[in-house]
C-alpha cells in the first residue's frame, strides 16, 4: 500500500493498492488477466477475494475500492495479489494491512 493514512473499520471507497511483484522493477502486467486480491481477516474467518483492477498508469499495481461491509473487522489483515499471465498463475508477497477501530 502506498498511502500512509489510517484505514478504519467500515470504510467505503478506500482504495487498496498492491504492487504485484515487490522485488522486480522490470516485470509488468502486460497480457495479464484474472486480477484478484486475496485476503485473510484478523479474526481468522474463511479467507476471501476481491476482484482487482490493473492500475494502467504503472502496469505493476492492482487495486480494489472497498464497498459496504468489506472492512468489517479491525486488526491486521493479510493480503496477496493474484494474476495469470502466459502460462503462469500465482500470488504476490503477503502484506499486512492494519484496519483500525473507529475513533482510534
Amino acid at each position: 500500500m502506498s498511502d500512509t493514512r489510517k484505514i478504519y473499520k467500515g470504510s467505503v471507497g478506500t482504495r487498496i493498492r498492491l504492487r504485484v511483484f515487490e522485488n522486480d522493477d522490470t516485470e509488468d502486467m502486460d497480457g495479464g488477466s484474472n486480477f484478484k486480491i486475496y485476503y485473510q481477516k484478523p479474526d481468522g474467518s474463511t479467507p476471501g477475494e476481491w476482484t482487482a483492477v490493473l492500475d494502467a498508469t504503472t502496469n505493476k499495481h492492482l487495486y480494489y475500492d472497498t464497498t459496504a461491509d468489506d472492512l468489517d473487522v479491525a486488526g491486521d489483515w493479510l493480503l496477496q495479489s493474484y494474476h495469470e499471465k502466459s502460462g503462469w498463475k500465482g500470488r504476490g508477497e503477503t502484506v499486512e494491512m492494519p484496519v483500525e477501530e473507529n475513533f482510534e
